[in-house]
């Protein structure tokens, strides 16, 4: 079969293994590297074996006896390999994940704002080495959103490790799009109070008091939907509900926020997404894809968590295609050793953009310890009592500090919001793992609360969350256990022991003992009264000193 690429000839002095060369229909390629000592230029993982000292070959048989005889000679000797170009790729790279040590303060990069974005003015030194370039967008920088330059600043004081999430290529218009989305808005209330806002006939807020119970919570602009889940036709419905009112309020309102401006992008469109890793040789990176070379597998702790998605495709390890999973992982094994790993793979928009809703505040970030197979959300409960419908929530310590959702009853409102097996990690911004407390904070709030939520959505994960809540079960519904025979006192003990002897034997029945009664007859005695007294000493603990009464 016909080849591209650039041949080349190599000499050798000694060769040392000849078991990392598998020879398929389109050729013998070198696998995991070939061992050749003064080898000019240096052979790498992919060139295909072209001859050896000049004489071809055409299958692994032949292969191997042309480099034991070349190899036993003690005299150099020539191979002819063709060496696979690197690939450029026809598709615009749009996302760019860059992982920097820093060894030095400065690190090379000046930013600069344009319109909406953080931009790289300058890139040298450690930077421009990582794979940074004069222009590129910084859109996270070690998770967490750059909106100005300070924010580098700030992001990079004292860190050791770097990671850049970057846009490259053309950028979107400085022009700010809005879209209304749903929000609740809590306000303590109670009879008497004034809202503090001037609405016009569409219930739209024109007017906001300083000071009043609005102030600082509502927006000018903001549409009121309904209030504790009663909707109104006319500002003057409203406000006449409001002076009889004496409860908490819960208001949805539709607020402008701005638009996401990868937002309107077509769910089926693919990005390719670059990635610059910085690795020691032969480093495992933690991912495993599958026979599609889907990334299924992100394993914890690894080099690739936080920069491959479940789902991403490998397409590109250093330049060069990837064919199937076996070829990943000696490209990577070769890639490694140079130290510079550069990965190209394919990401879903709708990836892309189920990516951007995950993100959560920095500060609920610091209280999510995040892990490879679940998806953290964080979502606003509201339970309207006067609805109808039950709020329906179980929730149990499966572990000691775990709040797990082993159950959602049905056509509840928690069924709404939150699935089986959901992990509640924090509630109004407190972290959680006390059903105890859950409660009460859920109480406090009258079920209209947010929460922050661990979700399973691989196999693996699935799979891990089902047998703690199996677990959890059994061990609820395990009788108590009984006392055992040694914490019993002695005498106990022999009793016991004496009714497991009969009970083996088969002495159930307990021996008649004489009745300490009358025995029963048929004619019923008759009573006689005379004047002769009896009488009768009972023992008692009453010392003998003391004499007792005689009683008659």
């Amino acid at each position: 079969m016909a080849q591209n690429g650039e041949q080349l000839t190599i000499t050798a002095e000694k060769l040392t293994r000849e078991d990392t060369i598998v020879v398929t229909e389109q050729g013998a390629f070198i696998e995991k590297g070939l061992v050749l000592h003064g080898a000019n230029p240096g052979v790498t993982v992919g060139d295909m074996l072209v001859t050896v000292a000049g004489e071809q070959f055409s299958s692994m048989e032949d292969l191997t006896q042309l480099l034991y005889r070349a190899g036993s000679t003690g005299t150099p000797f020539q191979l002819q390999i063709l060496r696979q170009k690197e690939e450029e790729t026809s598709n615009v790279i749009e996302r760019v994940v860059v992982e920097l040590n820093k060894t030095q303060e400065d690190i090379g990069l000046t930013v600069a704002t344009e319109g909406d974005f953080v931009v790289v003015a300058k890139a040298e030194g450690l930077s421009q080495d990582a794979g940074i370039r004069q222009g590129d967008a910084i859109m996270y920088l070690n998770g967490e959103r750059v909106f100005a330059p300070a924010d580098v600043t700030r992001l990079s004081e004292n860190q050791t490790k770097l990671l850049f999430k970057l846009k490259r290529g053309k950028l979107s218009s400085n022009k700010v799009e809005f879209e209304e989305k749903s929000m609740l808005i809590k306000v303590p209330f109670s009879s008497g109070d004034l809202l503090g806002v001037t609405l016009n006939k569409d219930l739209v807020v024109t007017k906001i008091q300083p000071g009043s119970l609005a102030d600082e919570k509502f927006e000018i602009n903001d549409r009121i939907v309904d209030i504790n889940g009663m909707k109104f036709k006319d500002e003057n419905r409203l406000f006449k509900f409001l002076a009889r009112c004496d409860d908490d309020l819960t208001i949805e309102v539709m607020r402008a926020v701005p638009k996401d401006p990868d937002a309107g992008k077509n769910a089926t469109q693919n990005n390719l997404v670059l990635m610059y890793l910085q690795m020691n040789p032969y480093e495992p990176i933690g991912i495993r894809p599958d026979e599609k070379l889907m990334i299924s597998t992100i394993q914890q702790n690894s080099h690739g968590e936080g920069k491959f998605e479940l789902g991403d495709i490998i397409k590109y390890v250093n330049g060069h295609a990837i064919h199937d999973r076996n070829h990943f992982f000696k490209q990577m094994e070769a890639a490694t050793s140079k130290g510079r790993v550069e990965v190209i793979v394919e990401r879903s928009a709708s990836r892309e953009a189920e990516l951007e809703m995950c993100q959560l505040p920095p500060n609920i970030e610091k209280i999510v310890k995040r892990h490879a197979g679940y998806q953290y959300l964080m979502v606003n409960i509201k339970y309207v009592p006067k609805a109808g419908r039950v709020f329906g929530l179980n929730i149990a310590n499966v572990t000691s500090h775990k709040i797990i959702v082993p159950e959602i009853a049905e056509n509840c409102v928690a069924g709404d919001y939150l699935k089986p097996l959901d992990h509640i990690i924090a509630i109004n911004g407190v972290p959680v793992s006390d059903t105890t407390i859950a409660k009460k904070l859920i109480r406090d709030c009258r079920a209209c609360f947010q929460a922050v939520i661990e979700r399973p959505v691989t196999i693996d994960a699935l799979a891990a969350v089902r047998k703690e809540v199996e677990e959890w079960r059994k061990k609820a519904n395990k009788p108590p256990p009984t006392k055992n025979m040694e914490e019993m006192p002695l005498d106990v003990q022999e009793i016991v022991m004496n009714l497991l002897r009969r009970r083996e034997k088969g002495e159930n029945q307990t021996p008649a003992m004489p009745s300490p009664m009358r025995a029963v007859t048929a004619t019923r005695p008759r009573l006689t009264f005379g004047e002769k007294h009896t009488e009768t000493q009972i023992q008692s603990d009453v010392p003998a000193s003391k004499t007792l009464r005689s009683l008659k």
